[in-house]
């Protein structure tokens, strides 16, 4: 049986993707599809349905592996640093949210461990 925990560094970067919103507002409406680019600054006319977010983020990771004969299991833990809200043009709070990831994985060694 071998036993590792290795911590290490990471870098990411946002080039975009989709964004799907199950917010319901008080007055009824609710609901939202759109895009999500990467920007410092948020846009706030809604009409663009564009999420922007910063780009670029550095974390840690930590993992726990595990290694029993044929099969390898791990945790890993993604812990971003960089706030990734974009700042508002006409001065309301910006967002705060940072990468945060657990993530479990197995796998089946063909030749077993060596």
């Amino acid at each position: 049986m071998a036993r590792g925990l290795v911590v290490s560094p990471f870098f990411g970067l946002l080039t975009g993707g989709r964004y799907a919103s199950a917010f319901r507002s008080p007055q009824g409406g609710g609901g939202d599809l759109g895009n999500v680019a990467a920007g410092d600054t948020y846009n706030t006319n809604y009409t663009h349905h564009t999420c922007y977010s910063r780009g670029p983020d550095a974390d840690a990771r930590l993992v726990i592996s595990l290694v029993l004969s044929y099969l390898q299991v791990q945790l890993v833990y993604s812990y971003g640093r960089r706030n990734l809200g974009a700042s508002y043009s006409k001065g309301q709070a910006a967002p705060s949210y940072h990468n945060r990831c657990v993530t479990p994985a197995a796998a089946y060694l063909l030749g077993g461990a060596k």
